[in-house]
């Protein structure tokens, strides 16, 4: 019995991947990747024409997206106590001030209006049976 996981790669196969997507995620080129995991370009580019190779790719993306937007969320807290400090400031140019208040009234809009929008998206959603996972 050979050592496969369920899509049929071996474990030998997976850490190569493992290995060319994490380099992806991190250098700008195929080539600079390629050259981190002391593989050619060529193979690299091989894994990208595969479909496989390419779901796997994106799962990780999307890891690093959420994990981003994690990290985004916990920052959100202190942003807005820094344009309300800046805002609060007697001392702070009049231009910070008003920018602050700008920037606070603008993403207010914003997110009022994703809160207005988002029942009325999954109700259209309900009724022309998108999935949820879409």
């Amino acid at each position: 019995m050979t050592n496969q996981d369920i899509t049929g790669q071996s474990a030998a196969q997976n850490a190569r991947w493992t290995r060319a997507c994490v380099a992806l995620l991190e250098y700008p080129t195929v080539d600079a990747a390629a050259r981190a995991i002391d593989v050619t370009e060529r193979t690299l580019r091989r894994y990208l024409a595969d479909p496989d190779f390419l779901a796997t790719l994106a799962a990780y993306q999307q890891k690093a997206i959420d994990h981003a937007a994690s990290r985004l969320a916990g920052l959100v807290s202190a942003a807005v106590d820094t344009l309300a400090e800046e805002l609060r400031d007697p001392n702070a140019p009049h231009g910070v001030r008003v920018h602050c208040a700008e920037r606070i009234l603008s993403h207010a809009a914003t997110y009022q209006e994703l809160v207005d929008l988002a029942p009325r998206v999954h109700k259209l959603e309900r009724l022309i049976g998108a999935d949820d996972d879409a």
